[in-house]
C-alpha cells in the first residue's frame, strides 16, 4: 500500500511537472501584419501568434488565410479564388458593381484582403478593399491595388500581402456609416501555415 501510494505520488508529480512544461511553451509564429501611411492613428506592427483559418479547398479552388495576435485585437483575413498549386501572385480588385448604393454585387475578383487593428482605447477599427454590408447607400470606391504573393504551396502556403489605401469600415469596434474614403492605411504582411 505505501509502494502503491509512493508510485501515485510520483505520478502525480510528474503530471504536474509535464503540465507546466507545457503552459511554458511559446506560442507559435504564423507572421506578422504591418499597418501603416494611414490617416487615422491605427498605425500597428502585430505578430500573428493565433491561427483561425488555413485551408484549401480544392472542389471550389479557394485559399482561406485568418490569424490574429495572442489577444485577438489585431487580425488579417483574405481569400484567394482559383488557387493553384504553384508560385502565382493574385490582384485583388473591388467587382464593378459592388461601388455604389446598396446593390453588394460580386464584392471581390480573383482574391479579398481585410484586417482588424487595434486602438490605444482598445477598441478595434478594420479595414478592407471591397463593401461587404448592404445597408449602406453610398459609394464606396477602392481605388488602392492589393497582391498576394503566394511563394510556396505544399504542404504549407507562404505568403506576402501588400495592400495599399485599405478603406475604414469599423470606427471603434462599430460598423462606420457614412464610410470616409479618405480614411486609408496601408497593409502588408508576411504569413505561412500548413494546410
Amino acid at each position: 500500500m505505501k509502494k502503491l501510494a509512493a508510485l501515485l505520488c510520483v505520478l502525480g508529480s510528474s503530471l504536474i511537472i509535464v503540465q507546466c512544461e507545457g503552459s511554458k511553451s511559446s506560442s507559435s509564429l504564423y507572421g506578422n501584419l504591418t499597418f501603416a501611411n494611414t490617416s487615422s492613428n491605427d498605425a500597428t506592427v502585430t505578430t500573428l501568434t493565433k491561427l483561425s483559418t488555413c485551408k484549401r479547398d480544392a472542389d471550389v479552388g479557394t485559399f482561406d488565410f485568418e490569424a490574429m495576435d495572442e489577444q485577438g485585437s489585431s487580425a488579417i483575413k483574405l481569400r484567394i479564388k482559383g488557387f493553384k498549386s504553384t508560385m502565382e501572385t493574385y490582384s485583388c480588385k473591388q467587382t464593378d458593381d459592388n461601388r455604389t448604393g446598396t446593390s453588394l454585387g460580386s464584392k471581390y475578383d480573383n482574391c479579398f484582403v481585410a484586417v482588424r487593428v487595434s486602438t490605444a482605447t482598445g477598441q478595434a477599427n478594420a479595414y478592407s478593399m471591397y463593401r461587404d454590408e448592404a445597408e449602406k447607400n453610398q459609394s464606396f470606391i477602392y481605388s488602392g491595388s492589393c497582391q498576394i504573393q503566394v511563394s510556396e504551396t505544399s504542404p504549407k502556403v507562404k505568403a506576402k500581402v501588400v495592400c495599399t489605401k485599405m478603406i475604414q469600415t469599423t470606427l471603434n469596434g462599430t460598423t462606420r456609416n457614412p464610410i470616409s474614403e479618405s480614411v486609408t492605411g496601408d497593409v502588408s504582411a508576411e504569413f505561412d501555415c500548413q494546410i
